[in-house]
């Protein structure tokens, strides 16, 4: 078994294809945005906040890298 990444866990099995396949620190750079742009908002609207968060989870954190992997890891 060869390490993909810097953050590869040493082990076998669903959780390392999950962990590898989400690239958490890269996903929780870019979903740490949302915060920030929300933090200097008027008003903070926390329901709003949470969907906004769960759409981009859902779209970059799982659907681009599942994406990426159909195609060849980069």
């Amino acid at each position: 078994m060869s390490k993909v990444a810097w953050y590869d866990i040493q082990t076998e099995g669903w959780l390392r294809d999950v962990w590898v396949l989400a690239h958490p620190f890269y996903t929780l750079w870019h979903l740490s945005y949302i915060p920030i742009g929300a933090a200097l908002a008027p008003q903070m609207d926390w329901r709003a906040l949470g969907w906004t968060v769960l759409a981009f989870f859902l779209a970059m954190g799982i659907g681009a890298h599942c994406l990426d992997e159909l195609n060849g890891r980069p």
